[in-house]
């Protein structure tokens, strides 16, 4: 029949259609069918492995909230001791600069050693400071001379800052060594790339939705607004590897000596403290990106520095 065409076997019949394998038949809707059922079981699983992973987040945290706590005030209770008996023997020998000078170097010692223990207790939200209303691109501006001084020779800082905003409640000192902690984290992740590459600061108002929930910390975060405050570090450094990831708030941990894991930790607990969260992405040898979300006190219209660059270190 014209305007129609068919298969022909090799004996010359027309084969018929077997309706089981149409995709209209039976055979076809089951399939579709176990499809869908294993498209919504693989979506349950992940689902519930990502729950498990934030309840076993949860219970290191509170384990070594434990722990923090315990060790920061026991510390900080002897120290304050030997604090005080140090000031009564250096007003004993007023006329011995020789045995002042090794107790001042001892003095100098456990004072930084209670600065270890209170900043502890800051990873644990215990020492956030009080807070008021900040305007976060204001501070990010002043602290910019600071974090180009600091630059590997070849590297460039980039700044991308709203006009006016985001206003969020913060302790001012304790958000300036916010900044200075993740400035200092992307400058040595750019020196570990032989110094070259750039560091990008920007802020910002997020909308909720448009925040990822992967790498988000702390795992049980309850925003408490549709839009937040975030401030956003990004470096083209040496990247953080997968095993780590995990691990870089923890207090002391560190890929180098012990004792330098504090700053992302204290970082962590000021965040936290201020009911805000940290969100990480990295690949290794490609770079990181650190974005801290904060509460809105206004919601501030969305204006910009245009090509806003704010310096650059070339020498």
């Amino acid at each position: 029949m014209a305007g129609t065409e068919s298969l022909i076997g090799p004996s010359g019949e027309q084969p018929e259609t077997n309706p089981e394998i149409s995709e209209t038949g039976p055979s076809f809707t089951l399939i579709q069918g176990v499809k869908s059922i294993m498209e919504e079981q693989n979506t349950l699983l992940a689902h519930q492995k990502q729950q498990e992973e934030r309840r076993l987040q949860n219970e290191k945290n509170e384990a070594l909230a434990r722990l923090a706590g315990s060790v920061a005030h026991h510390f900080n209770n002897k120290l304050s001791v030997v604090l005080g008996n140090l000031e009564m023997v250096l007003e004993d020998v007023p006329d011995q600069p020789e045995i002042q000078e090794k107790l001042r170097s001892v003095q100098k010692a456990a004072r930084d050693s209670s600065a270890l223990s209170r900043w502890m207790l800051t990873y644990l939200g215990q020492n956030a400071g009080p807070t008021e209303a900040l305007d976060l691109s204001l501070i990010c501006r002043n602290l910019v001379p600071d974090i180009q001084r600091t630059l590997p020779q070849g590297a460039a800082l980039e700044t991308d800052f709203r006009t006016s905003g985001p206003t969020v409640a913060v302790n001012p000192g304790y958000m300036e060594e916010v900044i200075n902690q993740l400035a200092a984290n992307a400058v040595e992740a750019l020196s570990n790339a032989n110094g070259h590459g750039k560091l990008r600061l920007a802020t910002r108002v997020t909308p909720l939705q448009d925040i990822p929930e992967c790498g988000i910390r702390p795992a049980d975060w309850i925003p408490t607004g549709a839009k937040l405050g975030c401030l956003e570090f990004s470096d083209t450094g040496s990247g953080i590897p997968d095993d780590h990831l995990s691990k870089i708030f923890d207090p002391f941990f560190s890929t180098k000596c012990l004792g330098r894991g504090l700053g992302l930790s204290g970082v962590f607990g000021l965040v936290r403290a201020w009911n805000g969260c940290i969100r990480v992405e990295s690949r290794p040898d490609q770079g990181s990106l650190f974005q801290v979300f904060l509460p809105l006190i206004k919601d501030t219209k969305p204006e910009r520095d245009h090509n806003s660059i704010e310096g650059r270190n070339t020498a």
